[in-house]
């Protein structure tokens, strides 16, 4: 089964090679990795393509924890406009559950299991399809969730507990727990993270960046636009659309706003909710048919349609052609 990752799990993946005094885009290029694919975090990459480049870097860089460095490269902000809604979750929990149910968006191939466990909750990671599996793989997940858990809290602080399936690493338990200040177990049954209960209870910590996205009162009263509150809700609905819960009370929630206040800014602006979701989908529908390794089933889903005949249908009424006559006219030919 093909599964494919966002590009944004390979950022300062070719700083990393470099201060290995390595070349990163020889390494790939070898692995199957476009570097131009890196321009656009939301471009989808073959998994396969993704293991080789920790695997090429491993080898070449002779750093066998190589993935845990790139995890820890990793934030919150890697999720996309996901982030605005993980942070307006009631609880970092909450949030975690959020990431659990909507990570097939940022990575196929693995799901998180997270379970109460005496004073700590255990997220445990689970591998869908064994032949996706490495260490390396491992080590940038539980890296990329500390950094994701960390930001959530905000502030730094140490877990439990990690565990990982892999045997002990040439840097031996000591190089990880100086990263992540906690007991570490490997040739472990899983990979997890345990993380204390009492931390994970908390509302998580809007960072003062993310909290000049909102729209205060004071804001949206003024009559000189400070912020452009169409994009905002366009990107927003981009990061929803694929998750089933794409409606204007979610929207409302990562923008800080209520609902009401969302649908007189749409007033305001001369158009509306369906308008905006319709012009999003468009314009991602072209932008996904532009990747060929995307089957049409595939880019359906990620715009929020149950099933792909809803999306055909749609998209030949935008563009008077079908999906796949689009692709065979405008990738195929270029191909």
């Amino acid at each position: 089964m093909t599964c494919f990752i966002r590009a944004a799990c390979l950022e300062g993946y070719e700083e990393i090679v470099r201060s290995y005094g390595e070349n990163p885009t020889l390494l790939l290029k070898k692995a199957g990795v476009i570097q131009s694919q890196l321009r656009d975090p939301d471009t989808f990459i073959y998994y396969e393509h993704f293991l080789q480049a920790l695997e090429l870097a491993k080898i070449e860089c002779n750093n066998d924890v190589f993935g845990l460095e790139l995890g820890l490269k990793q934030s919150v902000h890697n999720l996309g406009m996901m982030k605005n809604y993980m942070y307006r979750q009631g609880s970092i929990l909450q949030a975690l559950g959020s990431l659990n149910k909507y990570i097939h968006l940022y990575a196929e191939g693995f799901s998180l299991t997270i379970t109460p466990t005496g004073n700590h909750y255990k997220v445990e990671f689970n591998h869908l399809h064994q032949e996706y599996f490495t260490a390396q793989k491992a080590q940038f997940t539980l890296a990329a969730c500390f950094n994701i858990f960390t930001e959530l809290l905000g502030y730094q602080t140490a877990v439990h507990k990690m565990s990982f399936k892999q045997p002990i690493p040439h840097q031996d338990t000591r190089y990880f727990e100086e990263r992540f200040g906690c007991s570490m177990m490997f040739n472990a049954e899983q990979d997890a993270i345990y993380l204390p209960k009492t931390l994970v209870m908390q509302k998580p910590a809007v960072p003062n960046d993310e909290k000049n996205l909102t729209f205060s009162n004071e804001k949206l009263s003024q009559s000189k636009p400070s912020v452009n509150a169409t994009e905002f809700i366009y990107q927003t609905i981009k990061s929803l659309l694929a998750t089933g819960e794409c409606n204007k009370n979610n929207i409302a929630l990562c923008m800080g706003i209520h609902p009401k206040k969302l649908q007189r800014l749409l007033t305001e602006k001369n158009t509306s909710y369906r308008e905006i979701i319709e012009q999003v989908r468009q314009e991602e529908a072209i932008k996904l048919l532009q990747q060929p390794q995307l089957s049409l089933t595939m880019i359906a889903l990620k715009l929020g349609y149950s099933e792909l005949a809803v999306f055909s249908r749609n998209f030949k009424t935008w563009f008077q052609q079908t999906p796949s006559q689009w692709r065979d006219k405008n990738v195929m030919a270029v191909a």
